[in-house]
């Protein structure tokens, strides 16, 4: 609990969470695209080796189990294709597995550059803004200087003629 709350003071963690939320969509639809092959490829395993490994491959759950470790690339090896046609499901799915990091991989990458080039953006905008208030605000005291300078110099001449109808 403690690590989740120093992860709200954390610069890294606010970039991530920001990122993840860019790219929210496309994650999501990463993790419905690999659980579809994932049905798919279990689906397919099952019939393929259903036959060969009657108590490996009972069901579809349990053929899936098998998918989901072939495709974290964790390979137990418990569970394991016998046939010629199982074997080269196999490959493809263990193939698709170091797929199925390098995509998402590359989309968080993705969206930590656009965070960062967004924050670059902003950073250059308020640099301008500054640079015009800086501007406005020389020009604003620099009128105000000429307009104490008009009236100094009409209080001058003011008091010059104070001066002339005193004597």
């Amino acid at each position: 609990l403690e690590f989740a709350l120093l992860g709200r003071y954390s610069k890294a963690v606010f970039i991530l969470k920001k990122a993840l939320k860019e790219k929210k969509e496309e994650l999501v639809l990463v993790i419905f695209i690999v659980f579809l092959l994932l049905i798919i490829f279990s689906s397919l395993m099952y019939f393929i080796e259903k036959e060969a490994q009657p108590e490996a491959f009972s069901s579809i759950p349990e053929a899936m189990w098998w998918g989901i470790i072939t495709l974290t690339t964790v390979g137990y090896g418990d569970v394991y294709p016998i046939t010629s046609l199982g074997k080269i499901l196999g490959a493809l799915i263990a193939f698709l597995g170091i797929g199925m990091f390098a995509l998402p991989a590359g989309i968080l990458g993705s969206g930590l550059v656009e965070v960062a080039r967004k924050k670059e953006i902003n950073t250059d905008k308020s640099i301008e803004e500054l640079s015009i208030n800086k501007t406005a605000t020389c020009s604003n005291i620099n009128k105000k200087i000429e307009n104490l300078e008009e009236k100094l110099k009409g209080a001058a001449e003011e008091l010059k003629l104070l001066k002339k109808l005193l004597k």
